[in-house]
């Protein structure tokens, strides 16, 4: 198990995910009244953590395993099923959630007390965001250091 904490693809991938994290936190915090620790932990926003996890396991397995090598292409199509859905899936769901909380306000007697989020999915330019963040991690990781 302690190997596991030194493995280079393990490390990049997770630090790319903690940075998007951070950025988001950080960003939320100047901008929102949420101050709140746990706004690190929220979906959505800009750049998607889902992608820039998922996007930096696959150009990591590219640079230690090669382009070719099929741990690779699993991570590709791993990568591309995520953003599909954080593209489609869950920002649809999200503006389902809008359309649910206008029509709540408007009823007498309420199908539920508290507001369901919104802010599931994500933009072409969250994920673009994610991918390029999870390029930058990766070529520092495998190229620079």
């Amino acid at each position: 198990m302690s190997d596991l904490f030194l493995n280079q693809v393990f490390i990049t991938t997770w630090n790319a995910w903690l940075i998007a994290h951070a950025i988001k936190f950080v960003y939320r915090t100047i901008t929102t009244e949420n101050k709140s620790f746990l706004a690190f932990f929220e979906s959505g926003g800009f750049p998607s953590a889902h992608t820039a996890l998922v996007a930096t396991l696959f150009f990591s397995l590219g640079f230690e395993e090669g382009w070719e090598s099929n741990f690779t292409v699993i991570a590709g199509v791993l990568a591309v099923i995520v953003m599909y859905d954080a593209l489609n899936v869950r920002y649809r769901a999200g503006e389902h959630a809008k359309v649910l909380n206008k029509l709540n306000s408007q009823m007498q007697e309420k199908l539920f007390k508290k507001p369901l989020k919104e802010n599931l999915g994500h933009t072409y330019v969250e994920v673009a965001g994610g991918i390029i963040l999870a390029l930058i991690v990766s070529v520092i990781s495998y190229v620079v250091l």
